[in-house]
């Protein structure tokens, strides 16, 4: 535990409830939970100056909207026949 700073945050109670259960589901402490789900996070997301959030394009969007729709969906029973039914 070399080169550790202590962080206090408050957190509402049932997030902290939450985050407890799901610490002891994994057989982790919340401290570890915790610290896990923040490496998590940092490897997912860039931090740093001129981050910029890309936004989906026309067709994306598009897309998007149909599927909520129930437009033009595509129904497999398995992921071999979704492959065939591509193409792919």
């Amino acid at each position: 535990m070399s080169d550790m700073i202590r962080m206090s945050i408050d957190v509402p109670a049932d997030l902290h409830k939450h985050a407890k259960m799901a610490a002891a589901y994994h057989d982790q402490t919340i401290r570890e939970f915790v610290i896990e789900q923040i490496r998590k996070a940092l490897a997912r997301k860039p931090v740093g100056k001129g981050r910029q959030s890309k936004k989906p394009n026309r067709l994306t969007c598009e897309t998007i909207e149909k599927s909520l729709r129930g437009e033009e969906l595509v129904y497999s029973k398995n992921l071999e026949e979704f492959y065939r039914t591509l193409g792919i």
